[in-house]
C-alpha cells in the first residue's frame, strides 16, 4: 500500500515577531572600516576589513589591513540587504539633519548610483 505524503503546513510568519525573540550570538561585535564585495554563481561574499595606519615602517606611514569577518549571503538576500541599509542610512540622515560622507570613490564600472 502506497504511503501518502502530508503536505507541510503553509503559514505566514512575522519576521518582526521572530526577531523580537532572537538570542544573542556568543561572537563579539566587530568594527570594520572597509568592505570588498564579490558575487559568485551561488552567493554574495562581503569581506569586512579594519584598515589601520602603522608608522613603524622606516618612519613612513604604512596602512595595514586585517580581514575581520566574511559574510556569505544567498542571492535572495542581496538586494533587500542593500536596500534596507540604504534606507536605514537615509532615515538616520533625515532624523539627525546631517549628510554622511561617502568615502567610497566613484568607479566608472558602477551600474547603480545610490548617492550622488
Amino acid at each position: 500500500m502506497a504511503e501518502t505524503k502530508e503536505e507541510p503546513e503553509k503559514r505566514e510568519v512575522s519576521i518582526k515577531e521572530v526577531l523580537a525573540t532572537a538570542t544573542l550570538s556568543e561572537n563579539p561585535d566587530i568594527y570594520a572600516n572597509h568592505a570588498q564585495f564579490l558575487v559568485t554563481n551561488s552567493e554574495i561574499i562581503i569581506d569586512l576589513y579594519k584598515l589601520s595606519p602603522d608608522v613603524r615602517v622606516n618612519k613612513k606611514l604604512k596602512v595595514t589591513a586585517t580581514r575581520i569577518q566574511r559574510l556569505i549571503l544567498p542571492h535572495s538576500l542581496g538586494k533587500g540587504f542593500v536596500e534596507g541599509l540604504a534606507n536605514a542610512i537615509a532615515s538616520f540622515q533625515d532624523n539627525q539633519g546631517v549628510e554622511l560622507v561617502n568615502s567610497r570613490g566613484k568607479d566608472p564600472s558602477d551600474r547603480i548610483k545610490v548617492w550622488e
